[in-house]
Order: structure tokens, then sequence, then C-alpha cells
């Protein structure tokens, strides 16, 4: 968790996940606008990919992505099928079942 701290302050994720606390109401894009990603370097976005990335296989798959928001705050809710569907659609193009790097860049980062 202090390797996202050493990107975002505690305040922006704490801010992040309140805009995020009702269920069903997770674009992935704006989630991570408002952590103010799309504003940090490549390097920090593939430490991002790689936190997040708990099983360290170089890709994110649907059931990392219902946990995702309890990886910045241990308790913040589960996202719901469907909204783990959404972030899949986003990071996900070529719809593979995963997200890998390249795919989760464009995500948090569209102009990368």
């Amino acid at each position: 968790m202090s390797l996202i701290r050493d990107i975002v302050s505690q305040e922006v994720i704490d801010k992040g996940l309140e805009a995020l606390k009702d269920v069903n109401n997770f674009p992935a894009v704006n989630f991570f606008r408002a952590m103010g990603f799309q504003h940090t370097s490549r390097d920090n976005i593939k430490k991002i990919f790689d936190f997040l990335d708990r099983e360290k296989r170089g890709f994110i798959e649907i059931d990392e992505v219902g946990n995702i928001l309890g990886y910045f705050n241990p308790g913040a809710r589960k996202l719901t099928p469907s909204e783990s569907e959404v972030f899949m659609k986003a990071g996900d193009p070529n719809n593979t079942g995963k997200i890998s790097f390249a795919g989760f860049s464009a995500m948090v980062n569209p102009s990368n």
C-alpha cells in the first residue's frame, strides 16, 4: 500500500473511494482520474498495475477486479459482478479475459 501512497496521497485515495461507495457506481476510467493517476508517469502506471496484479502473472483477471477497491483500502466494498465486467471491458478491448499492462495503461491514461 505504501507504494500507492508514494504516487498519490491517502486523502486522494479516500476521496476516490468515497465517490464510489454506492453499488453499481464504478466507472473505471473515472476512478483512476479521481485518484489522479492519469497525470502520472508510465513508470508509476506500471507500479500501480503491478500492485493490482496480486498474483504476479503479468495480467489482471476478473477475480482480482472484484477486490480492487479493497487493495486501496481494506474496508472498501467489493465490486459487483456487473461493475467488474465494466472494468474488464475498459481494460480488455480484445475480450481476452485478461487486462494486460498495455490495456491497463490505456484505461488509466488514454493519452499515454
